[in-house]
């Protein structure tokens, strides 16, 4: 009776043989490293964050932030930023947040990778930045790293 259960020099052996069983156990963990991996380098799911819009230029907001009298947030921003993941994640979809970002403000987000003249027309260091413009485009408050909701609520609030 043959006793090997793949078919392959080391597969399962009924006898109690661990040659395949290992295989697939370094398998398993290969492929969860790399599961990991990727995820950690993409950030996730992308989700559109409430109040924010990707695709407008910063001077069409700035225009329409005049225009309907609101002051304009620029959220400069990259996919590889671990803090930038932590207000995405943790900061900027909570409730009180969002609503006064989509009611109170003009949202730009900017992904400094994918509009670095943008970054460097604001002279943008480090990620993430986020800088409120008043309705009549000057710039009232800047301020770059993660915060707590607490803290980033009341940021907006400096204008």
């Amino acid at each position: 009776m043959n006793r090997r259960v793949l078919g392959v020099k080391g597969g399962f052996d009924r006898r109690g043989g661990q040659g395949g069983l290992m295989v697939l156990i370094i398998a398993a963990i290969l492929a969860l490293v790399v599961v990991m991996f990727v995820r950690s380098r993409s950030g996730g799911p992308h989700t559109t964050l409430v109040g924010f819009d990707e695709t407008v230029a910063i001077d069409a907001a700035l225009a329409k932030g005049k225009q309907e009298g609101k002051p304009t947030l620029l959220f400069f921003t990259a996919s590889w930023c671990p803090p930038c993941k932590q207000m995405k994640r943790d900061v900027l979809p909570t409730d009180a947040v969002a609503s006064t970002i989509r009611d109170q403000f003009v949202g730009v987000y900017v992904d400094i990778d994918a509009r670095r003249d943008d970054a460097n027309a604001w002279g943008i260091e480090g990620v993430p930045t986020f800088i409120v413009m008043n309705k009549n485009g000057e710039e009232i408050a800047r301020r770059s790293g993660a915060m707590s909701p607490d803290e980033f609520t009341q940021f907006l609030s400096a204008r």
